[in-house]
Parts: C-alpha cells; sequence; structure tokens
C-alpha cells in the first residue's frame, strides 16, 4: 500500500493504475457505456411488452443491489469497496478486467484486503443464492489452502513474526551493551 501526501497524490496514482489496466487490453472497453439500457431509468421503465411480474422483479433486483452496496451503513468508501468486489467476481469486464492488485491500488489498500474482501462477500452472497460453483478461475482450493499454510509454518522470514521480533530483540541488546560498554571505557582516564 501506498502512502501518498494528498488527495491530488493519490488521484494521479488512481488514474495512472486505470491507463495501464486499459492500455493492457487493448485500448478499448468490452461493453458500451453509452448504452441507454444500462441505466438505472431501464430497471424503473414501463415497458408494454414487459409484464408486471417483469418490471417488479426489476426493482426488486435493484433494490437488493442497492442493499448489498450500502449494506455497511452510508459510507461511501465502504460502498465503493463492496461495489468493486461485486463488479469484478460477477461482471469484470465492467473493470477492463483489473486483477486484485490494481484494484488495491485504486482503493489504496493491500491486495490482501482486496482478497479478504472478495472471499468474504461474494462466495457467501454465491452460496446463499444456491450457486454450486463459488470459487473463480484461479482461486485457492482447500487443498491448497492446507498445503500453503503447512509451507509458511515456521517461516523465519515473516516480518514481525515472533521468531524474527525475538532474533532482532536480542541482537539489540547485545548491540546496546556494547555501547554502554565503550562509553564506560572512554569516560575513564589514564593516570
Amino acid at each position: 500500500m501506498a502512502e501518498f501526501q494528498d488527495a491530488r497524490e493519490w488521484l494521479e496514482a488512481v488514474e495512472k493504475q486505470i491507463a495501464q489496466v486499459f492500455m493492457a487490453n487493448g485500448g478499448a472497453l468490452s461493453f458500451d457505456p453509452y448504452n441507454p439500457e444500462l441505466g438505472v431509468g431501464h430497471v424503473f421503465h414501463e415497458d408494454d411488452d414487459d409484464g408486471f411480474e417483469v418490471r417488479r422483479a426489476r426493482i426488486d433486483t435493484f433494490q437488493r443491489f442497492m442493499d448489498f452496496i450500502w449494506a455497511e451503513g452510508p459510507n461511501p468508501i465502504r460502498a465503493l469497496r463492496r461495489l468493486f468486489v461485486i463488479t469484478r467476481c460477477g461482471s469484470p469486464t465492467h473493470l477492463a478486467m483489473m486483477n486484485q492488485t490494481d484494484v488495491a491500488v485504486l482503493l489504496n489498500e493491500t491486495r490482501a484486503a482486496t482478497s479478504a474482501r472478495e472471499l468474504a462477500l461474494w462466495q457467501p452472497l454465491m452460496q446463499n443464492g444456491g450457486f454450486f460453483g463459488v470459487k473463480r478461475p484461479g482461486m485457492k482450493g482447500e487443498g491448497a489452502k492446507k498445503t500453503y499454510a503447512a509451507a509458511a509454518v515456521g517461516n523465519h522470514n515473516r516480518k514481525g513474526g515472533k521468531k524474527a521480533i525475538a532474533k532482532f530483540s536480542v541482537l539489540r541488546e547485545e548491540h546496546a551493551k556494547s555501547k554502554r560498554k565503550h562509553k564506560r571505557q572512554s569516560k575513564t582516564k589514564p593516570e
């Protein structure tokens, strides 16, 4: 996660990330952003060809969608994060097939935070909806999670880990002792 001095700097990083993804996808969108059928008006539009049940289903779907996005309260940042989850997992073409790292840059967070949010929100949503295949392509299975967890056990290189802290605290204590010893020797004058 990058540290930004002000909002302008963060917005520049967002624009740069969007431009990179856009150009990586050939500089074109896979959907028509000016399609009038993509607007909210289409949801509430009364068409003679559609029956009452279809209109009611559209409105109900839209309301449930809004309830999902704003489920964490009237906080626009949290709503945006939830919108990114449902868009990236449900319709990734609308985000130009951005990966989790790209989304993390846009939201000024780590990729792991983006991944954890997707797991916490998307999978239960699909399971509650009755879908069987809740994992998207490229996601780790249960066997892979167990394998990676076993490999990480005893990892001495983990920053802030128990073993790393113990190792560096011993080095700091020894370094402090040697400094104190040198200071005492330099203060004494030979007779």
